[in-house]
């Protein structure tokens, strides 16, 4: 059992499965996690969400909306195989146009759940 407190989460080996101008897909077979001082947390927080497929494969869609939960863009739709994968959103890169200030959230749908991780533009 963990003790009460602040945790990091470790990729073990990750490896880039998919990255292109506005996101990164990364995978690995295990994560890990280690206690950490409050002091050396860092206030941003990057557009992320971690998808875990614990079945041998699972269809898996990530979409980025706003704060109406209103579709904006797909950003992934793929059979993936059982892992640990984290999805980055380089949401600074949009151009034409560009993601206004506010809120919005990545919604992923796979294996039969729905997960949502929120962020926000500045």
């Amino acid at each position: 059992m963990q003790e009460p407190g602040l945790y990091e989460i470790f990729w073990v080996d990750p490896q880039i499965i998919y990255a292109d101008t506005l996101m990164t897909l990364i995978r690995s077979e295990r994560i890990d996690s280690s206690r950490i001082d409050p002091a050396e947390l860092s206030t941003h927080q990057p557009a992320a969400i971690a998808i875990r497929v614990y079945q041998s494969s699972c269809n898996v869609a990530v979409g980025l909306h706003d704060s109406s939960l209103r579709l904006i863009r797909p950003l992934l739709v793929r059979n993936l195989p059982a892992g640990f994968y984290r999805l980055t959103l380089h949401h600074d890169r949009f151009r034409e146009p560009s993601l206004p200030p506010g809120r919005y959230f990545l919604k992923e749908d796979y294996c039969g759940r729905t997960e949502m991780a929120t962020f926000s533009v500045p």
